[in-house]
């Protein structure tokens, strides 16, 4: 799944980093695993936009 809409993109990743640290004050994570979550966030978030660029880039099948 591709969102090329900047706003939608935006507020998912606002929504998704923003919920760490309410977990962490919430006490549904500890302290140390902050960085885990943040990092496994980033992995899920950097999946899409390589799958953006793929459609975008050139396979060879075509001349330019």
């Amino acid at each position: 799944m591709n969102i090329t809409d900047p706003k939608i993109r935006r507020y998912i990743y606002a929504t998704i980093l923003g919920a760490i640290p309410l977990l962490l004050a919430y006490g549904l994570i500890g302290g140390e695993q902050v960085q885990a979550w943040t990092n496994f966030a980033a992995a899920l978030l950097g999946i899409p936009a390589a799958g953006l660029a793929l459609p975008n880039t050139p396979d060879g099948r075509h001349e330019a």
